[in-house]
């Protein structure tokens, strides 16, 4: 089996927000993963989103095609749409 180059695809202010762009890279068949920039507890950092360097030209297409604003980073991380709802 043969080892993945890893590449930096791009970072996210938070640990859901990269979860969510890699189920979206992987629905689509792209290899990704998140890379953590910290080892701390929490959600609350930055994260480097990476794709098989294979793919990369694929990933950035899917990434430009598919700009996702904050509500639907939320909701793809959580399932909820908006604060209102999480309160239901």
């Amino acid at each position: 089996m043969s080892q993945v180059k890893w590449h930096v695809l791009t970072t996210t202010p938070d640990v859901a927000s990269a979860q969510a762009l890699v189920e979206s890279l992987l629905a689509q068949g792209i290899t990704s993963r998140v890379v953590p920039d910290s080892t701390l507890l929490g959600q609350a950092f930055t994260c480097r989103v990476v794709v098989d360097a294979t793919l990369a030209d694929q990933a950035q297409r899917a990434l430009s095609l598919g700009e996702f604003t904050d509500e639907e980073l939320t909701f793809l991380a959580t399932g909820v749409t908006s604060c209102d709802a999480a309160k239901e």
